[in-house]
């Protein structure tokens, strides 16, 4: 498909400077590389303190899961 300098113009009118605003708030939550790697919803850090400390807190829960493991196993 060929587009052309004309059609590039034209499309570049349409953009409102709310559609600026609002790309810019997207991009400044959304982390779309962490999402696409996850294959979910990722906010990026800084956004939200709670959010922050939750997340910390998920990943150091996870990386305790396999110690966990291991001394379950010596126990048996």
């Amino acid at each position: 498909m060929r587009y052309f300098v004309g059609d590039f113009f034209q499309i570049a009118d349409c953009i409102t400077e709310e559609m600026q605003q609002i790309d810019y708030c997207i991009n400044r939550i959304i982390d779309f590389k962490e999402a696409e790697v996850q294959k979910t919803f990722v906010v990026k850090h800084g956004v939200d303190e709670d959010l922050d400390r939750c997340k910390y807190k998920n990943q150091h829960f996870i990386l305790y899961i396999p110690h966990s493991i291991n001394l379950i196993q010596m126990w048996k």
